[in-house]
């Protein structure tokens, strides 16, 4: 893993009832392949081990404008959610669908994206949510 020495920006979501995501965290590496990997995290207390994690891994070249997923390898490859209490992993979700739209310039990631993802239960959560993420 290659990362970056400095990253800012916005990693939110809404995903009703839950409360509304806002990482407090983000980041954002390329990997050996090329691959785009985005983090954000959310910690009420940075020494908490209670956190919500959202991780989105887009294709080498993905080019800017709207995917749908699945679309393949040229799109996005996976959007992950978790969120731990008192260090237990309490839900983990996975992408099953979802629309993003995605305008990338060197050194600053933007991706808007509306997804349905599924968690271990079965239930669907319904998530809206923006990444604005700057490296320098």
């Amino acid at each position: 893993m290659v990362a970056t020495t400095k990253n800012s920006g916005t990693f939110t979501a809404k995903m009703p009832p839950e409360p509304d995501f806002n990482a407090t965290q983000v980041q954002v590496y390329t990997d050996p392949d090329g691959k785009k990997h985005f983090s954000g995290t959310y910690r009420a207390n940075p020494t908490d081990h209670d956190h919500r994690v959202f991780y989105i891994i887009t294709s080498r070249d993905i080019p800017n404008g709207k995917h749908e997923f699945p679309s393949g390898p040229d799109g996005i490859q996976t959007v992950l959610y978790s969120q731990r209490v008192d260090n237990v992993e309490v839900t983990r979700a996975t992408i099953e669908k979802g629309t993003f739209t995605v305008e990338f310039h060197e050194g600053n990631y933007k991706i808007g994206f509306h997804a349905d993802l599924r968690d271990r239960s079965g239930k669907l959560i319904d998530v809206l949510g923006n990444v604005d993420i700057t490296e320098s």
